[in-house]
């Protein structure tokens, strides 16, 4: 029985709404640009090598997209919600 309250604690934090800090964009990359630049690096086997062209693709210069990608995948360990958001964002990108 503790397990299914545990699963249904868990399951009440994923639907949290998310804060609106979690989703302001970090260096200038917003959850929809990390998740489009994180898709076609995911066409590359996940070479993060190609991450940099992709976000000049956006505009966005390689120093900022390394601060954007570690402060992403913070706000994803930070916030439960999160990776069900990126989720939506990369299903489309």
């Amino acid at each position: 029985a503790q397990m299914m309250q545990q699963a249904a604690a868990q399951q009440q934090v994923m639907n949290q709404p998310l804060p609106p800090e979690a989703l302001t964009p970090i260096n200038g990359v917003d959850l929809p640009t990390y998740a489009w630049v994180a898709k076609r690096v995911a066409d590359h086997n996940y070479d993060q090598s190609f991450s940099h062209q992709y976000a000049a693709q956006k505009g966005i210069t390689s120093a900022d997209w390394d601060a954007a990608a570690a402060g992403w995948t913070a706000r994803m360990q930070q916030y439960p919600g999160m990776g069900a958001e990126f989720r939506r964002h990369y299903d489309v990108a």
